[in-house]
């Protein structure tokens, strides 16, 4: 097979290391932010501005950024799983946290949108 699929290295979080970065970033209204989360998960498209947003039936989330194809894997979105995953082994907590500061920026204006629209 040929190198560039080979299976990627993936990282891995600790559910504290995770749970200490959602805290951090969603303080304000985390539940709402879930709400927003599941809201673009389960429409049509899927996305916001750069990132994918979907979910299996297992309860596990695929927050995708777009441009660089870097996803994280958040298992139950309610109660911060024993399974969070990232598809690049040298992501460090503090690129997961800007990760889901940029994610966070961007419901903020998505959502800001479609609440000038009513």
């Amino acid at each position: 097979m040929n190198e560039k699929f080979s299976e990627l290295r993936e990282g891995f979080f600790s559910r504290e290391d995770f749970h200490k970065v959602i805290s951090e970033v969603f303080a304000s209204d985390l539940y709402g932010y879930i709400h927003c989360i599941t809201t673009i998960a389960d429409s049509k498209y899927r996305m916001i501005q750069n990132f994918s947003i979907f979910r299996d039936d297992e309860d596990r989330w695929y927050f995708i950024y777009l441009p660089s194809g870097v996803m994280i894997d958040w298992y139950k979105l309610m109660h911060f799983g024993r399974d969070n995953r990232c598809n690049r082994s040298d992501f460090t907590v503090d690129d997961l946290k800007e990760f889901f500061v940029m994610l966070k920026i961007q419901l903020d204006l998505y959502f800001r949108y479609e609440m000038d629209e009513y």
